[in-house]
């Protein structure tokens, strides 16, 4: 079959109008295409489609276009064909795929737009599979890019001047149904050196499923009739059961009946039980001694009445003397003296001092329940960030670090540590160029850069693994770091084990892989 040559005519430029759905942006500065085209002309013809008001559409070409405008031509050679708006973007999408300077943002934009064209009766022309298919690309390229596109305008901005990749925006598709996720996952991406994008967005999601969790605990809680304590029951004086010191120290099943028993959700979506009237269960206070009120008493201060002695019998015995003086009657008991300015003072002055002291108790009480709780909040963070991070890819460079200076702050944690067996094994001197006047040389070098750090922890490990060996009796060869050890001086510094060493590392691999039930065997049977 005979190909049709193009139908390429000389069509003048003011008749040319560039496509503004152009996905490839501003043409640019195309300076130097112009000067080649007044010097040669145009090599290639542009492609046009015929417009209804009898101009044409620029399908292809539009910066031989910008160019020619620049050179001073009034006319072009172009190639006409009849495109739909369908057939017309797609064949400049297939012109331009490819392409190096077509960036990632320009590419998401191509099939955003492709995914958005509609035929004559509004209906989509492609679907993310078809669209594929057409292309030759894979339909979840397609779906990564154009969801670029649902994320906060700050994504797309932040991807066209160069502070995200097109990798690191997809990573945010995950969130975009969550704007202040996103904002959240960015702020985290821009604080760590790393810029880590994958962990960001994972900490995002394990957050937003540890709340789904909470909520849905929660929502299982009500539903079965389960009273939930308020959010802020430990404001509300409120006191978790358990055996803790901030704790009321009750038993779940002890506790379980009381009116004041609630369940609580903790920040990873547990239940716990609290009592939210931890007063209910105090001991009651015993009655203060009060004294006495004397019998016929009317008020505070009154005197007590006088008590009369019995009136004598009517008439004498022969034995009465009628001069005998009559028994006197009981005194009186005075009323208590009124207290002084003084005393009243003293007595204000105690209440205000007693009370005084109980607010200070009180507060004492709150910032140290205040702090238990923040200890709890972070120790919640915490665990929860870890889970993210072993969740996913492990930055190998940060664990490496955090292993090492773990195993140099073990080492140096006590302050009694003698170094001297790593500094000779690291060659330093008392002092080191740049350490503090009080601070190891060996510390020194582990802070200085990384490679210092790991020989630093390299040569604490040496220190540990020679001790074990150097027991003069039994050296403890059987010790798997004694074989981690031997293994990693053979593999990186070359070593070559003596025959000593070899037979006794081969016991040691021997009695490992000794069967236990033969080993029981041969202790019953006295077999050596």
């Amino acid at each position: 079959m005979t190909k049709r040559p193009p139908n390429v005519q000389y069509l003048p430029i003011d008749q040319l109008v560039p496509a503004e759905d152009n996905f490839r942006g501003p043409v640019g500065d195309v300076s130097e295409l112009a000067e080649s085209i007044r010097a040669v002309g145009i090599l290639q013809h542009l492609v046009v489609t015929p417009k209804g008001d009898g101009g044409y559409r620029l399908v292809f070409g539009h910066r031989r276009l910008e160019a020619a405008r620049q050179a001073g031509l009034t006319e072009v050679p172009a190639e006409i064909r009849d495109y739909s708006d369908a057939e017309r973007f797609t064949a400049m999408f297939a012109e331009n795929y490819g392409r190096k300077d077509l960036s990632p943002l320009q590419e998401a934009r191509a099939y955003q737009a492709m995914l958005e064209l509609t035929d004559g009766r509004g209906r989509k022309v492609f679907t993310q599979r078809s669209l594929a298919k057409r292309l030759g690309v894979g339909q979840a390229k397609i779906s990564n890019y154009t969801g670029i596109f649902k994320l906060p305008e700050r994504v797309v901005t932040m991807l066209e001047q160069g502070e995200l990749t097109v990798t690191e925006a997809v990573l945010l598709v995950r969130l975009a149904k969550y704007p202040d996720r996103v904002e959240a996952a960015l702020a985290e991406y821009g604080r760590h050196a790393h810029k880590d994008m994958d962990l960001a967005v994972r900490s995002q999601q394990a957050d937003l499923e540890r709340e789904e969790r909470v909520e849905q605990v929660r929502h299982d809680l009500e539903a079965a009739g389960v009273r939930v304590a308020p959010d802020d029951w430990r404001q509300l004086g409120g006191k978790r059961l358990g055996d803790g010191y901030y704790e009321l120290h009750m038993t779940v099943e002890a506790h379980a009946g009381e009116p004041c028993h609630a369940a609580m959700v903790t920040h990873h979506g547990d239940v716990a039980y609290v009592c939210t009237e931890p007063g209910r269960h105090q001991p009651a206070e015993e009655p203060t001694a009060e004294a006495t009120p004397a019998v016929g008493t009317t008020g505070a201060g009154s005197a007590p009445p006088a008590v009369a002695e019995p009136a004598p019998p009517t008439g004498t015995t022969d034995d009465a003397e009628p001069d005998a003086q009559e028994a006197p009657a009981l005194a009186v008991v005075p009323p208590p003296p009124e207290p002084t300015e003084e005393e009243l003072e003293a007595r204000r002055r105690m209440e205000e001092a007693r009370q005084a002291a109980e607010r200070e108790r009180e507060e004492r009480e709150r910032i140290a329940q205040e702090h238990a709780e923040k200890l709890e909040a972070a120790y919640q963070a915490r665990t929860s960030a870890l889970q993210a991070l072993l969740g996913g890819r492990l930055s190998r460079p940060e664990a490496t670090r955090l292993l090492a200076w773990f195993l140099v702050r073990l080492a140096f944690q006590n302050y009694q540590y003698d170094d001297g067996f790593i500094r000779g094994l690291l060659r330093l001197d008392e002092t080191t160029e740049g350490a503090a006047e009080a601070e190891s040389p060996v510390l020194a070098l582990a802070g200085k850069n990384d490679d210092g750090l790991l020989r630093v922890a390299v040569a604490i490990v040496a220190e540990h693994v020679e001790e074990l060996l150097s027991l003069a009796d039994e050296p403890d060869f059987t010790n798997p770091i004694a074989t981690l050890y031997h293994d990693f001086l053979t593999k990186a510094a070359a070593y070559k084990p003596s025959e000593f060493e070899l037979a006794e590392l081969s016991a040691s691999d021997t009695e490992d892989a000794q069967d236990p039930a033969e080993s029981s065997q041969e202790e019953a049977t006295g077999v050596a």
